[in-house]
């Protein structure tokens, strides 16, 4: 009797697959642990339950930077979300979304969007 081979995914669909899989879960503990001051690489992993060096490893491959510049934009594309949704002002937002500090906020979100925060608002109202 001949065996016809199982259907199956090209590799680079279920890597796909996984990748994608992998950065939403990621992003999902990202959320609900945002606006903690403290949030660490410990309690992402702890989250996700993987350990630290997992974590290096699987973001370094999947989005090329480390789990800090992975946080860093993560809280800047959800305060350029808040900019662009509410009223808050700069400040609450900066706090919001995990900065201690709205001045380093607003350095980080002029070096990534290439304008300050009340800048970026202001251009969107028009």
């Amino acid at each position: 009797m001949k065996t016809l081979p199982s259907p199956s995914l090209p590799t680079s669909s279920l890597n796909s697959s996984y990748v994608s899989y992998f950065l939403k879960s990621l992003d999902e503990v990202l959320e609900a642990l945002i606006a903690e001051e403290n949030l660490t690489v410990e309690s992402i992993c702890k989250k996700l339950g993987i350990s630290r060096m997992q974590l290096h490893r699987k973001l370094k491959k999947k989005a090329s930077c480390c789990i800090t510049t992975y946080t860093r934009n993560y809280r800047l594309k959800k305060a350029r979300h808040l900019l662009l949704t509410t009223v808050l002002g700069i400040t609450q937002i900066a706090f919001e979304v995990g900065f201690q500090d709205a001045n380093y906020f607003t350095r980080s979100f002029k070096n990534n969007y290439g304008m300050t925060p009340r800048e970026f608002r202001k251009d969107q109202e028009r």
